[in-house]
């Protein structure tokens, strides 16, 4: 659903779920008179009141050409922002036009942990397994991107403690030289009962390559999708 912010309304505060699954996209016209925000960011786009085409910001290029990507709450187009882990944006009514005052504070800093707190890694796992399995698409072949880090090893050991071994396939990228891990993880799937497959960095580029990475630049959208 599509919310607006009105001129002259009362103060606003504009915050997404504390990790972000959820990021809420903002608009605001040229004129600062509209202000739409959304949990869907097709769902945005579409609207008549945002118009298109959007103008790409010099800004945003430099970005995304010098790091790859464009830090939040910016984007590469001038009019639309997002709100993500740790943002806030305040809305308000200034000169009768719309204003936007973003602030940013990580939720998740070592300093902010609780040293003193009774930690039941078992209901930890149980949670992660739970908020897991809940995603998966019935029917359909799920995969667990593995490496050896600690984020996905988590996952993993949640999943086959759960008894989940048969609904998933550990998947890891060979690469090249010393930084591979693909048989650290083949290793570790196996151990803990999953099937596994590595995935081949190919020696040149077909034309189905490039292909599939036309249709996910075509189709990418400014974040990760959630109307499925």
């Amino acid at each position: 659903m599509i919310k607006e912010y009105k001129i002259n309304s009362d103060q606003i505060v504009i915050k997404s779920d504390l990790v972000a699954e959820f990021p809420i996209y903002i608009y605001l016209d040229d004129s600062k008179q509209i202000l739409l925000y959304s949990e869907k960011i097709k769902e945005l786009l579409d609207d008549s009141r945002v118009l298109k085409p959007l103008e790409i910001t010099n800004e945003g290029i430099s970005f995304l050409l010098q790091s790859g990507v464009v830090p939040i709450p910016q984007t590469i187009y001038k009019n639309i922002f997002i709100v993500g882990v740790g943002d806030t944006a305040v809305i308000r009514t200034m000169n009768n036009k719309v204003d936007i005052e973003f602030s940013h504070e990580f939720p998740f800093f070592n300093k902010n942990r609780n040293n003193e707190a009774d930690v039941d890694e078992n209901y930890i796992i149980e949670m992660l397994a739970e908020a897991t399995i809940s995603r998966l698409k019935v029917n359909t072949e799920s995969y667990l991107f593995h490496s050896a880090g600690k984020d996905s090893n988590m996952i993993a050991l949640s999943l086959a403690e759960a008894g989940h071994q048969n609904k998933i396939t550990c998947i890891t990228h060979q690469s090249k030289g010393d930084t591979d891990e693909s048989e650290i993880s083949k290793n570790i799937a196996s151990k803990l009962g999953f099937k596994h497959q590595i995935l081949y960095e190919p020696n040149t580029l077909d034309k189905k390559h490039m292909d599939s990475f036309e249709y996910y630049f075509e189709n990418i959208q400014l974040n990760n999708e959630k109307s499925a």
